[in-house]
């Protein structure tokens, strides 16, 4: 999938004010300096979705952010803020994602919301202030299936503008000891018998999609939002070629952060990973890691 993305730098300055949209696209998304908070009602209005940008405070300047939604962002993007009073956390920019055709309302941000939260939980690549996830609402089909336009498009461009805490790939640690005892490499997946994906085991117990991998194009209704994301990033980076009218082909590694959600995103429908994911002698990968865990015990 293929569109054109426009940034617009004011006075030519990529650390300042900066816009982006996307072509066939209602979204619209606005990147500025803290220190710029006051001139946010010149160049964006109504509802959206806001990512907080900074470091913490604790020697090593990490990575920090804070996600949260505004029926009118211009409203609660203030000084008064409470993330802002924050003496631990040296604030530097805000993200935020509005809609130029008014049509995002209450239920989309706050399912835009909590989405966010929970791919940058998952994605673990920065600290996060949000102390819970908000729950996600339930929408109305129609309603669901625009929010989750929405997001695409949102993690399109949310590297472009700086903000990194929503890329996949940060695998969650598995605190298991020695781990990189189970093989590394030449995991497979079979449909009826035929090898259709290659997997690579990851130090932090997550397997890498490998090139080559066949992924089914379509998708059970049950896949979970999680897995429906993933698809449709592979498709909006254009990372799927097409094999035949049933799968695509993977032109490029990807790590997932375990072996289900590989599995999954492979399958289009919830796999149980650890079972799916064998050796080419057969050996499925639930028994090689109790194996390990076995031989860790003695």
């Amino acid at each position: 999938m293929d569109a054109a993305v426009h940034l617009v730098l004011r006075d030519a300055d990529p650390n300042g004010i900066v816009t982006a949209t996307r072509d066939n696209w209602t979204g619209k998304a606005l990147s500025m300096p803290i220190a710029d908070l006051g001139l946010m009602k010149e160049v964006i209005s109504g509802a959206g979705v806001y990512v907080l940008v900074g470091v913490l405070d604790d020697g090593a300047d990490t990575p920090v952010v804070y996600i949260g939604e505004a029926e009118e962002v211009i409203g609660r993007l203030t000084g008064r803020h409470v993330q802002l009073s924050r003496t631990e956390v040296t604030w530097q920019r805000v993200v935020v994602f509005v809609s130029q055709a008014d049509d995002l309302h209450k239920a989309h941000i706050k399912w835009l919301e909590s989405n966010l939260v929970e791919l940058a939980r998952a994605g673990g690549h920065v600290a996060l202030a949000n102390a819970t996830t908000p729950s996600e609402p339930t929408l109305p089909r129609f309603d669901e299936v625009f929010a989750e336009t929405f997001l695409v498009n949102m993690l399109v461009l949310y590297p472009l503008l700086g903000v990194r805490a929503f890329l996949p790939g940060a695998a969650i640690v598995r605190h298991s000891n020695n781990v990189s005892l189970v093989p590394t490499d030449d995991l497979v997946l079979r449909k009826a018998g035929q090898i259709i994906a290659h997997g690579r085991c990851t130090s932090n117990g997550g397997v890498t999609l490998l090139v080559g991998s066949l992924i089914a194009v379509k998708e059970a209704d049950y896949a979970g939002p999680i897995i429906s994301r993933t698809r449709k990033h592979f498709s909006a980076q254009g990372w799927l070629d097409t094999y035949d009218d049933d799968w695509h082909t993977l032109n490029t590694d990807y790590d997932c952060s375990s072996p289900s959600t590989a599995a999954s995103v492979v399958m289009g429908r919830q796999m149980q990973g650890p079972q799916a994911w064998r050796t080419r002698e057969g050996v499925a990968l639930a028994d090689l890691l109790t194996n390990v865990r076995h031989s860790n015990a003695l």
